[in-house]
């Protein structure tokens, strides 16, 4: 994996999918090392999924697509300052949300349970991103991960023949059944297994004990609409939720500074 090609011509996705780490269209470079394709006629047809998320193309002329979910071209090089950002951003909204609670007493009770809610979505949100786009932008961190062994021993990677291919040889459809399995199968609030995945993808620590109470907290409301399992009312003020983002801000500041000094 994570090879370099020259492509003397254009490449043209039509109903097959090129999966490539970067693409650089009108691109004359050769680097040195690189795999050069000379396609007939001066077109790469991808007519079939092909390649890897950790390839490099170079194509001297154009780069098209037909489609979009086939006959399409995926690149997965990551800017990690693209997922701070959006972290940012997402909670600008939620603090703009806030300063417009309802009325009623009843309904900004409600208001603000569900806005402290939200902010363990925006956090499950920024972890999702960094361990799907690091790990896929990283091949070491990404071979980490499938040599530890915990994608199959925590049930990531679900049923036996996709266990038999994940401890298998490298290729796309491995990688593609890596992807699937840690954007559909992780639960981002479950601590102790993220605390894990994230000292052996990107080896950091990460202690989340300070949010476990609150995530209690947010069960009640996701899961018994704001009382706890005796029964009682959660009462949450604008104050908690503000508190609870100044929390889950410090996490992002460890992680991102932690990732972003290995770059």
């Amino acid at each position: 994996m994570g090879k370099v090609f020259h492509i003397r011509g254009g490449v043209f996705a039509t109903t097959g999918n090129l999966y490539t780490r970067n693409i650089y269209a009108g691109d004359g470079r050769c680097p040195e090392g690189a795999i050069i394709i000379t396609p007939p006629n001066g077109i790469l047809e991808i007519t079939h999924n092909s390649g890897s998320i950790f390839d490099t193309y170079y194509v001297k002329d154009f780069v098209t697509a037909s489609g979009i979910d086939v006959g399409n071209i995926f690149a997965f090089k990551n800017i990690y300052q693209f997922t701070v950002n959006s972290y940012h951003n997402n909670r600008e909204l939620l603090t703009r949300l806030l300063m417009s609670p309802p009325e009623d007493v009843q309904l900004r009770q409600v208001f603000y349970q569900q806005q402290y809610a939200h902010v363990f979505s925006l956090m499950e949100r920024f972890l999702s991103d960094t361990f799907v786009r690091q790990t896929c932008d990283n091949e070491g961190s990404y071979h980490r991960v499938l040599d530890s062994g915990i994608l199959t021993t925590k049930n990531i990677v679900q049923g036996k023949a996709n266990k038999e291919l994940i401890r298998g040889d490298d290729c796309l459809e491995k990688e593609l059944l890596y992807i699937r399995s840690i954007e559909n199968y992780i639960v981002y609030h479950k601590f102790d297994l993220i605390s894990e995945l994230f000292s052996i993808a990107f080896d950091i620590s990460v202690d989340f004990n300070s949010l476990k109470r609150p995530l209690d907290v947010r069960h009640d409301i996701i899961h018994r609409f704001g009382h706890s399992v005796k029964g009682a009312e959660v009462v949450i003020t604008e104050k908690d939720v503000l508190s609870l983002l100044d929390t889950i801000d410090g996490f992002v500041t460890t992680i991102s500074s932690q990732i972003t000094s290995q770059e």
